[in-house]
C-alpha cells in the first residue's frame, strides 16, 4: 500500500509542476480574477514559487552530478629520461607510462544517489508549502478586496442618505420648524458616513493594489478587478480529530521535515560508506635502462589512520546522525503543532458561522429596504432629522457588522483550509 501512495503522490507532484511550468511560460494576464482563476493566477506569477521552482532543477542538477560512475577521471603519467653508465657504450633511453583508476567498493555512489532523491524529494516538498502559501495568501487578499468593494457599495448608498439627511436639516433650521442644533446634528452624521465612504474607497485601493502584488502587476498602474460572492471555501465541515488526522499526511510543511530527516539519515550513510578506503588500479608500461620492456598491472590502497592523524569522518558522521536526530524532533513537534493549528482554526471557523447564523435570512434585505425607505421619508420631509438620525444608526451598523462577520468567515475557511491541507481552490496543489 506504501509504494501505491509513493507513486499517487509524486504522480500528482508530477502533474502541479507540469501545470506549473506551462503556467509560467505564458502566463496568463490575471487583470480580472474570480474564485476559479485566483489561485491558478497566483501561481503562475508568483516569484516565490519560480524561486522554488528553480530549487528543484538545482536538485536535479545535483542528481545528475552524483549519478557518474567513476569516482575519478582516469589518470595518465607519463615519464622519460637518460640512462647513463659509463661500463657500457653510449646512454639509453628510459621511459614510462601509466594509467590509473580509482574504484569505490563499498557502494558509494548508491548511497550518494539516495541522498539526492531525499533531497529533490525535501525540494519538492518545499514548492507544494509555498505554492500553498502563496495560494492562501491570495485567497485571502482576494476575499479582503471582495469585502472591500461590498463595503463601498454601502458606503455609496449611505452618502445619498447623509446628503438627504444634511438638506433636510438645514431646510428644517430655515424655515424655523427645526432648532439649529438640529442641523449640526444633521451635518456631523452626514459628515461621519461621508467618511465611511472615504475609507471604503481607501480599503478598495489598498486591497486591490496588495492583490496586484501577489498577482505579478505594478499596483502603482492601477489594481485589478474583482468578481464572485463573499462566501467561504465549502468542504471543511466535519470532526476536528478526523480534519487533524488527516492533516498529518497533508501538510507541506510536515512533510519538508519528514524529507529533510530522511536525507540527513542517508548523508550519514554516505560518510559512513567513504571510510571504505577506494583501491586505485593502475596499468603501466616501462622500459629500462637496457631497453627491456615491462607491461603490468598494479593495485593500491590507502592507509585509514586512526583520528586526530587520519581523517575517519567520525566528527562528520556525528553531526549529521544528530541532525537526523534534531529533524527528528522537528519532525515531532510539527506534528502536535499541525494539531494545534487544526483546533484553533477549526475552533475560529465555527465560531464565526454562528456569528453569521444569529442573522436571519431577511435581516439584511429588511436593513436595506429600511435605510432606503428612511432616505425617500427625508426627501419627501416626512420624517424629522432626529428620528432619522434615530433609525439609520442600528441599521448601518448591523450590515457593516453583517459584511465583517461574512468577511472574517472567508478568512477562517481559508486559514482552515490551511491547516488541515485541504485543496484550497481549484488550481490550488
Amino acid at each position: 500500500m506504501r509504494p501505491f501512495l509513493s507513486w499517487a503522490r509524486a504522480a500528482g507532484l508530477a502533474a502541479f509542476l507540469s501545470t506549473s511550468n506551462a503556467a509560467a511560460q505564458a502566463p496568463p494576464a490575471c487583470v480580472a480574477v474570480s474564485r476559479q482563476t485566483i489561485v491558478a493566477c497566483a501561481l503562475a506569477r508568483s516569484a516565490d514559487v519560480a524561486a522554488e521552482r528553480e530549487g528543484v532543477r538545482a536538485v536535479e542538477g545535483r542528481r545528475a552530478a552524483t549519478s557518474v560512475v567513476l569516482p575519478s577521471n582516469p589518470y595518465l603519467s607519463l615519464n622519460g629520461g637518460r640512462a647513463t653508465d659509463f661500463s657500457l657504450q653510449g646512454p639509453t633511453a628510459v621511459w614510462g607510462v601509466n594509467l590509473s583508476q580509482e574504484l569505490e567498493i563499498a557502494g558509494q555512489r548508491g548511497r550518494r544517489l539516495d541522498v539526492a532523491s531525499a533531497e529533490r524529494s525535501a525540494q519538492e516538498r518545499r514548492l507544494e508549502a509555498k505554492a500553498r502559501t502563496v495560494a492562501a495568501d491570495a485567497l485571502l487578499a482576494y476575499f479582503d478586496a471582495l469585502s472591500a468593494v461590498e463595503e463601498k457599495r454601502l458606503a455609496d448608498r449611505l452618502a445619498a442618505l447623509a446628503e438627504a439627511l444634511q438638506t433636510l436639516a438645514q431646510a428644517r433650521v430655515e424655515t424655523g420648524v427645526g432648532a439649529p442644533v438640529e442641523a449640526t446634528v444633521g451635518r456631523a452624521q452626514a459628515l461621519r458616513l461621508l467618511q465611511a465612504r472615504l475609507t471604503a474607497e481607501r480599503r478598495v485601493a489598498t486591497s486591490t493594489a496588495t492583490l496586484a502584488t501577489l498577482l505579478g502587476h505594478d499596483p502603482s498602474r492601477g489594481g485589478v478587478s474583482v468578481d464572485g460572492p463573499l462566501e467561504p471555501l465549502s468542504g471543511l465541515d466535519g470532526p476536528v480529530a478526523q480534519l487533524a488526522d488527516a492533516a498529518l499526511g497533508r501538510r507541506a510543511d510536515l512533510r519538508v521535515a519528514e524529507a529533510e530527516r530522511a536525507a540527513q539519515a542517508k548523508r550519514a550513510d554516505v560518510l559512513r560508506a567513504t571510510r571504505v578506503p577506494n583501491p586505485t588500479l593502475s596499468l603501466f608500461l616501462r622500459n629500462d635502462w637496457i631497453g627491456e620492456r615491462t607491461f603490468g598491472v598494479g593495485l593500491g590502497f590507502p592507509i585509514p589512520l586512526p583520528a586526530p592523524v587520519g581523517r575517519t569522518n567520525a566528527g562528520e558522521i556525528a553531526e549529521a546522525s544528530a541532525l537526523g536526530r534534531r529533524a527528528g524532533v522537528e519532525v515531532e513537534r510539527l506534528r502536535r503543532e499541525v494539531r494545534l493549528d487544526v483546533v484553533k482554526a477549526a475552533e475560529t471557523f465555527a465560531s464565526w458561522q454562528r456569528a453569521l447564523g444569529l442573522f436571519g435570512p431577511d435581516d439584511v434585505r429588511q436593513a436595506e429596504e429600511s435605510l432606503a425607505a428612511v432616505a425617500d421619508e427625508l426627501r419627501a420631509r416626512r420624517l424629522a432629522a432626529r428620528d432619522a438620525l434615530l433609525l439609520q444608526q442600528p441599521l448601518v451598523e448591523l450590515l457593516l457588522t453583517h459584511l465583517e462577520t461574512r468577511r472574517q468567515l472567508c478568512f477562517a475557511s481559508v486559514e482552515l483550509a490551511r491547516a488541515a491541507g485541504l485543496p484550497l481552490e481549484r488550481g490550488a496543489p
